[in-house]
């Protein structure tokens, strides 16, 4: 059984709809990950409704984590999520081949703690995210 949500570093859904997901094995699917592309712009272009101080450092972060890891903004969120716990499957798309390549290259990074917990920190200050640690024996 799974759910979409609206979810993205820049909107999220309350914790305890997380918590209820995992709670009933319930897998949770994310549209509109991806801002309609605002994380291939400048942080100015965010929409309004996803503006503001908190997503002044959470951008700071997927920023941070995108240039020590060599991956895009739109890499960076795909793997967040796919490690985050219970993972959040995102709804992919592109509008080229280049997009969707894009996309599917997300599936070889992972991301360590350190980085995790900097993404955590910075979308939902004080939150009691938890996430997948990674397997850095493969």
């Amino acid at each position: 059984m799974s759910g979409s949500t609206q979810w993205s570093s820049g909107y999220r859904q309350p914790e305890n709809l997380k918590d209820y997901a995992q709670f009933h094995g319930v897998t949770l699917v994310g549209y509109s990950v991806l801002l309609a592309g605002a994380y291939t712009r400048s942080p100015e272009d965010l929409p309004v409704q996803f503006a503001g101080p908190d997503a002044d450092a959470c951008w700071a972060a997927l920023q941070s984590v995108a240039a020590e890891t060599g991956y895009t903004m739109n890499q960076v969120i795909f793997a967040w999520m796919r490690q985050s716990s219970p993972v959040l499957l995102p709804i992919i798309a592109g509008s080229s081949i280049a997009q969707l390549q894009e996309n599917i290259n997300a599936l070889r990074l992972t991301l360590s703690d350190d980085q995790m917990k900097q993404l955590d920190s910075a979308s939902a200050p004080g939150s009691r995210r938890e996430h997948v640690a990674s397997d850095d024996s493969s």
